[in-house]
Parts: C-alpha cells; structure tokens; sequence
C-alpha cells in the first residue's frame, strides 16, 4: 500500500516505520473495474511490499473497514529485508474479486491515479482521525 494512503487510512502516520518484505507466490494485477491491485497466486512471481507493525485495534479496524467485504485477512509467510521469513496478515482478495488483465504497477499508479484516489478517500472522510 501507497504509504500516504496508509496514512490516510489511519488518519494518521503509522506508529512504526513500515519495513520491507517479499511475499513469493502471489504478483499483483489490477483489479478488474477499478485502479488498484489484487494479489493472484502465481508460483513462479512475488511481491515486493511493505510491512507494518505497530498498530492497535482501532488501526486494524479502520484497515478492515478501508478494505470491506470483498477482501479477507490471510496469515502468509513473508520474507524480511535480514534474510528470516515472519507470518504477516495479508489483506486477500475472496473468491469472488477478479484480477484484470493488466499487472499493477505502483509508480505508474501513483502518477495516474493517486491523487484523486486519495481525493475520493478524503471526500468519503475516510482520513479523517476518529
């Protein structure tokens, strides 16, 4: 996740400094209708992401919301930056979300889409601090 949409989700910077890991078996693809990413198994790929640790319940619920229905919490091994794996929570996408044909691409995504997608974020008042 784009870190200034985190922060917007949680309406406010994350507690920790998020760190890097790699999740091996899954690559990202836009999701079909829209303009960001779904995760879609895929052996031979991995994704590079961010890891974020530090937060409380109320984070994850505002995550939990921010994500909805269409996305569940997986627990998936995920390798760190010093070599070791760590299970992470990973938002999937359920059964029923398609990938589009074209894989996602965060720095073209943020020169495309990123500010009015946090535009549309902050009109729903979904970076407003609770």
């Amino acid at each position: 996740m784009d870190r200034d949409v985190l922060a917007c989700v949680l309406g406010r910077r994350p507690p920790d400094r998020p760190r890097p890991a790699r999740l091996n078996g899954y690559r990202r693809m836009v999701r079909a209708g829209a303009s960001y990413p779904i995760l879609v198994a895929d052996p031979a790929a991995a994704v590079a992401g961010i890891l974020v640790s530090g937060l409380d319940a109320h984070d994850q619920d505002r995550l939990r919301r921010f994500e909805g229905e269409d996305y569940r919490l997986d627990r998936l091994a995920v390798l760190v930056r010093c070599g070791g794996t760590m299970t992470a929570q990973v938002f999937m996408p359920q059964p029923w979300v398609q990938a589009g044909s074209e894989p996602w691409d965060l720095p073209a995504w943020r020169r495309r889409h990123k500010a009015r997608y946090v535009a549309r974020l902050r009109a729903f008042g979904m970076c407003d601090p609770d």
